[in-house]
């Protein structure tokens, strides 16, 4: 019986030792906070054609890359952005911002509402989505869903998704004529409450009736995305974590979630950019079609953070000058440093904002500083 009890006492005893060893010893502080895993990826979901961009980003995270494609003109112009490693690929309409397609490889992880997965057999596609509408050259079409899938040895292998309301030039103008045509009723309606005063404001009203009308309009043309919540822009450095010539990767992941990209034409297509607005940090990115490094840098009088070179936006013309020497020209109140690439705009002899470009820039902009 004592053999008996000093063997439980030992076992006990080890037990005890291994809780020990196993609980933190505080002495080596607190294990760090676990992050919260990102949301499973469900095509059809959380995932797909004509989601706004913005929320997009929100969900895949920090894109590799991003392209402008050119349209015909202008208003068919597009943004490609690109997530090699979780096998994504999405195209946004420069002038709404939403997904008009999304493309996924081999290599995507997540699933499909439908039930199906990359991998499945031909048999199970058509079990899922009925017999195709076509099938060539290894691509079973589906026009009345929007989407294509790609069969190698009879597998799905790829996927390509297209939204059923992305923006055309054609879509554009009916949708323009249809707020105008709005507008215009409206307000025919609202004046003929009053005809007396109509008739005596005649040109009053013409005005106005012109403003309703350019707002309608412009709120088709250019409607205004959704911003993210303010941030402090305090701990940015221009010239210290942000500066021309970083990967665009890198500068995105430094911001955040942009409240807007957009597609601006150059001379040629080589000249291409798309425009990465942060209103909530005061800070404008530029970056030519090839996706890869920000070419320029706009800072609004809104930003908050501080140059390495220790001067901060409200700062005198004099402080400017004592930092980067005399500019090589200032008219226009531009300040100009073509060499170091810096253009500060002055107002009341204080720097209200700021332009910065990396060497050798092909962008537009960078030739207009320097009329």
């Amino acid at each position: 019986m004592k053999e008996t009890t000093v063997r439980s006492g030992k076992i006990i005893l080890g037990l005890l030792l291994l809780s020990f060893l196993a609980t933190p010893v505080f002495a080596q502080g607190p294990a760090p906070a676990q992050s919260s895993a990102a949301p499973a990826l469900v095509f059809g979901d959380n995932l797909k054609p004509g989601m706004p961009l913005q929320a997009a980003i929100k969900l895949l995270g920090v894109p590799h890359s991003i392209h402008v494609n050119r349209g015909l003109e202008p208003a068919t112009d597009s943004i490609e952005i690109n997530f090699p490693d979780q096998g994504i690929r999405v195209s946004a309409m420069s002038l709404n911002s939403k997904l008009k397609s999304i493309e996924l490889s081999a290599s995507y992880k997540g699933t499909f509402q439908s039930g199906i997965k990359l991998g499945d057999a031909f048999t199970t596609l058509v079990e899922k989505y009925g017999v195709p509408d076509s099938y060539e050259v290894q691509v079973a079409r589906y026009p009345d869903q929007s989407i294509d899938f790609t069969i190698r040895n009879n597998r799905v292998v790829a996927v390509n998704a297209f939204s059923e309301t992305a923006m055309t030039q054609g879509d554009l103008q009916e949708a323009q004529a249809q707020a105008m045509m709005a507008a215009m009723m409206t307000h025919l309606k609202t004046e003929m409450q009053n005809p007396l005063k109509a008739a005596t404001n005649v040109e009053d009203s013409l005005k106005r009736l012109t403003e309703s009308v350019t707002e309608a309009v412009d709120s088709v043309t250019n409607p205004k995305a959704t911003v993210q919540p303010a941030r402090a822009s305090a701990g940015l450095v221009f010239g210290g974590n942000l500066m021309p010539g970083m990967s665009l990767k890198a500068a995105i992941e430094l911001l955040g979630v942009p409240a807007s990209v957009r597609v601006n034409r150059g001379l040629e297509p080589a000249t291409d950019s798309v425009e990465i607005n942060y209103p909530s940090h005061g800070v404008l990115l530029r970056a030519l079609s090839d996706g890869q490094t920000v070419g320029a840098i706009e800072l609004a009088a809104t930003f908050q953070g501080t140059f390495k070179s220790g001067i901060k936006l409200g700062d005198s013309f004099p402080t400017l000058v004592e930092k980067y020497g005399v500019p090589a020209s200032y008219s226009g109140q531009v300040a100009r440093y073509p060499r170091e690439g810096l253009y500060f705009l002055m107002s009341n002899d204080n720097v209200l904002s700021a332009k910065t470009f990396s060497k050798e820039t092909k962008l537009v902009e960078a030739q207009l500083m320097n009329p």
